[in-house]
């Protein structure tokens, strides 16, 4: 008895595609709003397509880049919650002489990715 050669091509394994970089939305137009004495401010923050968590710290915008504050998050799929920012002393007195100031926003993930977010922070 013969056996006859399979002419179906060979199969090659299946791939994976790479794993998508967490990002981080901020809610509300990117406001991100200080509690009445200024010693914290709160933000809303949205994780993508995976859990995600991490550290954020909050700079002042332009080439210095001043802290303002810090906080940690973590987050499930698709899950929106609010995030407390200690801030620091120069964020409370930039605060008191002005009602809004620009910042920006840079979270950083567990898995050793960045994210910046331009936000204004408001007391």
């Amino acid at each position: 008895k013969v056996v006859e050669p399979s002419t179906t091509p060979p199969t090659t394994p299946p791939t994976t595609p790479p794993a998508a970089d967490p990002a981080v939305a901020v809610k509300k137009g990117g406001k991100v709003n200080a509690t009445k004495n200024r010693g914290k401010a709160k933000l809303v923050l949205s994780c993508g397509s995976g859990a995600c968590e991490g550290k954020v710290v909050l700079k002042t915008r332009g080439t210095d880049g001043r802290r303002l504050g810090g906080g940690s998050f973590g987050l499930d799929v698709s899950e929106q919650d609010k995030v407390t920012v200690k801030l620091n002393k120069r964020a409370r007195a930039k605060l008191g002489k002005k009602a809004s100031v620009k910042a920006v926003l840079l979270v950083r993930f567990e898995d050793g990715s960045t994210q910046r977010v331009k936000v204004r922070l408001t007391r």
